[in-house]
């Protein structure tokens, strides 16, 4: 028995830190109409707010997302009102800001989404189009596809690669690459400028009422929309953290971790 214990435990570890890799965290934010921009963790299951991470120091955040590229938090201030759009990133243990530069835009960014790749995408509201965000300069480039009259707007990756974007109750998908649209359903449920998907592929948005969030989930197949709990703030966006996607050499390391336990193990049954 003793000879198993070695082996057992170190594969558990193994198990361990797959696992880790899929654990995510529900992030909401607010910043809605040029307010404060306060960051709390949400339970996922009933909508409440978990913890009160801490005042940005900075308002209108209207857009945030995990970067699978860094597993870092971004964040875009709205450019409504006259006020400047800029690119950060946030940290979720402070909720301190970086400032990584200025969009130039002039619209509202009402929500936005990361590619598998660490592409940045967000929806400009003055002119209703699809750009591209540098997460180095924070600079735009059109990406394509507009046409689409919108709001309260959300867009989303899901964990299979389909770019959605959300107006109010109505679903589209987006095609990058052939500049595209396809409308999908209405959920028959009026939804504020939020859309995140968790690593299962469903869809989250929330509808802001007053000083609380009703946090839904979205069936992206019917449309029906179920209603989870209020969280006690007005949420501007939503977004679930990501760790960094490791490196081929990572997976390799722990699949030969894996090999030589069992190398061990054999060897010391025999």
């Amino acid at each position: 028995m003793k000879t198993l214990r070695l082996p057992l435990v170190f594969l558990f570890g193994v198990f361990a830190m797959l696992i880790r890799v899929e654990a995510q965290t529900l992030y909401g934010i607010t910043g809605a109409g040029q307010s404060s921009s306060i960051l709390y963790q949400v339970n996922s299951t009933t909508g409440a707010i978990v913890s009160t991470i801490g005042n940005t120091g900075l308002v209108g955040i209207t857009a945030m997302r995990f970067n699978p590229a860094d597993g870092l938090l971004y964040a875009v201030t709205t450019g409504d009102r006259g006020v400047t759009s800029n690119l950060y990133r946030i940290n979720t243990t402070t909720a301190q800001p970086t400032l990584i530069g200025a969009t130039g835009l002039t619209g509202g960014v009402p929500d936005m989404a990361f590619s598998s790749s660490g592409t940045l995408y967000a929806w400009n509201e003055n002119g209703d189009s699809l750009i591209t965000i540098s997460t180095t300069t924070g600079g735009v480039t059109p990406a394509g596809i507009s046409g689409i009259d919108t709001y309260q707007t959300g867009l989303a990756f899901s964990p299979g690669g389909t770019l959605y974007l959300k107006s109010d109750s109505d679903f589209y998908s987006l095609n990058v690459g052939a500049s595209s649209s396809t409308f999908l359903f209405t959920s028959g449920q009026s939804l504020s400028n939020m859309l995140a998907f968790n690593n299962a592929g469903v869809a989250y948005s929330g509808l802001r009422t007053g000083s609380a969030t009703d946090l839904f989930t979205i069936n992206m197949t019917t449309g029906d929309a179920t209603l989870l709990g209020r969280a006690g703030a007005p949420f501007s966006a939503l977004a679930f953290s990501t760790s960094a996607i490791p490196e081929p050499s990572t997976y390799a390391a722990i699949a030969g971790m894996g090999v030589l336990a069992l190398a061990v193990y054999r060897r010391r049954r025999s």
